[in-house]
């Protein structure tokens, strides 16, 4: 067994693997959430009963809910940068501003929201390219999908969305008598690998408007977006997370100042533990004893 496939088991044997965990953000400017904390840990798994919870208590604060759809999303959509930057300016100056949450691993975060909010024809909208939406004021809560142009690249869609999401929550809060929430995530996370040569392009279905209340589309594990991944290993990329807005980092969590302090410390004190050890090591007992039947030495003193 090779060690890239020894180290994909003890991940499995660890966290299991999840096909449908998705970034998930939670917009709150009028601070209804403030007391919610979750640590964006890359490992860490926010199952749907704790996802239950947080949507339970988000809509009970709030006067209006929304809830933005993209077909497929995940983690490296979130840390996606060009010449201009990351495509998310609204969504990270809100993180920034404490604005936002950002939850990096939710299994399945749209299915609990739809057993929670049911969707219906009366509260689920399609954004196409240069559609204007003016929310309706009798709703508590209504559902954002996206149709995307052919053609267009994946970073520049992710830009396009971030400032539709911005448009439609500022003018939600306008007419809205009360505070506003909303929650921006994917249907369905388009990464699975299955073997060595699985690629993560762009060839991916189209939202069907029609296939917007039905259940996430089966997905094919080969292309996503246009960047190319390499792995050794049967092992869901889903697994592997990062810190908003930040670069991808692969098969290991971030690391802060915390963290990187404590494992400093840490080393400091093994090696001390070491160095003392080895000084136990090397210290020489006597070659020879007295002989406890001998004489006792006297010695006497002369004036």
């Amino acid at each position: 067994m090779r060690l890239s496939h020894f180290i994909a088991l003890l991940f499995l044997l660890q966290f299991g693997v999840t096909k449908d965990a998705l970034p998930v953000f939670l917009i709150d400017y009028d601070k209804v959430m403030g007391d919610l904390f979750i640590e964006p840990n890359a490992f860490y798994k926010t199952d749907s009963r704790i996802f239950t919870d947080i949507i339970d208590d988000a809509t009970k604060q709030s006067k209006v809910f929304i809830i933005f759809v993209e077909d497929h999303f995940c983690s490296a959509d979130v840390s996606a940068k060009d010449e201009n930057g990351t495509p998310f300016s609204y969504l990270h100056e809100d993180v920034l501003k404490y604005k936002a949450k950002y939850i990096p691993n939710v299994v399945n975060p749209v299915g609990t929201v739809k057993r929670i909010l049911k969707p219906t024809q009366s509260n689920v909208f399609v954004m196409k390219p240069g559609q204007q939406f003016q929310p309706k004021k009798d709703l508590s809560f209504f559902y954002i999908f996206f149709k995307d142009a052919e053609n267009e690249r994946r970073i520049e869609t992710l830009r396009r969305h971030d400032s539709i999401i911005q448009e439609v929550y500022d003018k939600t809060r306008q007419i809205a008598n009360g505070a506003v929430t909303a929650l921006y995530t994917g249907k369905s996370n388009p990464v699975m690998l299955t073997d060595s040569n699985a690629i993560y392009g762009d060839s991916l279905p189209d939202v069907g408007e029609k296939s917007l209340l039905n259940e996430r589309p089966v997905l094919r594990a080969i292309n996503h977006h246009g960047q190319g991944v390499a792995v050794a290993t049967s092992l869901n990329i889903s697994m592997l997370y990062n810190q908003p807005f930040g670069p991808v980092r692969r098969c290991n969590p971030y690391f802060n100042p915390g963290i990187i302090a404590s494992i400093t410390i840490s080393a400091m004190c093994i090696g001390v533990l070491l160095k003392a050890v080895s000084c136990l090591f090397n210290c020489h007992t006597n070659d020879r004893y007295d002989d406890a039947y001998a004489r006792t030495p006297i010695f006497s003193s002369v004036e």
